[in-house]
C-alpha cells in the first residue's frame, strides 16, 4: 500500500475515535456546573472534527503547494468519471475547513457571553453558528455557480 494512504488511515481512524471518547466524556465525567456550560462547544467541535473526517475519508483530498499554488488533488478513483460527484466532494471538504476555522472565534465570543451573562442558553451558540454558516454556504455555492455557470 501506498505510505501516504497508510497514514491517511490512519489519521482518519483517530480521527473519528477520539473525538466520539471526547464526547462520552464530556457528556459523562463532567463533574462542575462551570465546566458543562462549555461542553457544547466542546461537542460541536468534535462533531465538527467527526464530519471533517468523514469527508476527507470520502475525497482523499492531498493539497500539494506549486509555482506560489495550492492545487486539490481528489485521489478517490471512484469519484473521478462523475463530474458532479467530486465537485460536491470538493466543496464540502473545503466547507469544513471554512467552518473549522471560524469555530474559533465562535469558541472566544461563546465564552465571553457565558462569562459575562448570568443565564446563557444554548440559542446563542445556535445563533452563532448559523450566522456564519449561511455565510459558508452562500460564498461555496457563489464558487460552485462562478465555476460552471
Amino acid at each position: 500500500m501506498d505510505l501516504v494512504l497508510l497514514i491517511d488511515i490512519f489519521n482518519d481512524v483517530f480521527g473519528i475515535t477520539l473525538p466520539v471518547f471526547a464526547i462520552i466524556l464530556v457528556l459523562r465525567r463532567t463533574p462542575s456546573q462551570h465546566v458543562r456550560v462549555y461542553s457544547r462547544m466542546l461537542i460541536a467541535s468534535c462533531i465538527l472534527d467527526i464530519i471533517y473526517t468523514i469527508t476527507n475519508i470520502v475525497s482523499m483530498i492531498t493539497l500539494i503547494f506549486a509555482e506560489r499554488k495550492v492545487f486539490f488533488i481528489i485521489r478517490n478513483q471512484y469519484l473521478w468519471p462523475y463530474h458532479l460527484a467530486w465537485t460536491c466532494a470538493l466543496l464540502a471538504h473545503l466547507y469544513c475547513i471554512f467552518v473549522s476555522i471560524i469555530l474559533i472565534p465562535i469558541q472566544f465570543m461563546y465564552r465571553y457571553k457565558v462569562v459575562t451573562s448570568t443565564t446563557t442558553s444554548y440559542t446563542v451558540l445556535a445563533l452563532l453558528y448559523y450566522r456564519h454558516l449561511c455565510g459558508n454556504a452562500s460564498y461555496s455555492t457563489a464558487i460552485y455557480v462562478s465555476n460552471h455557470c
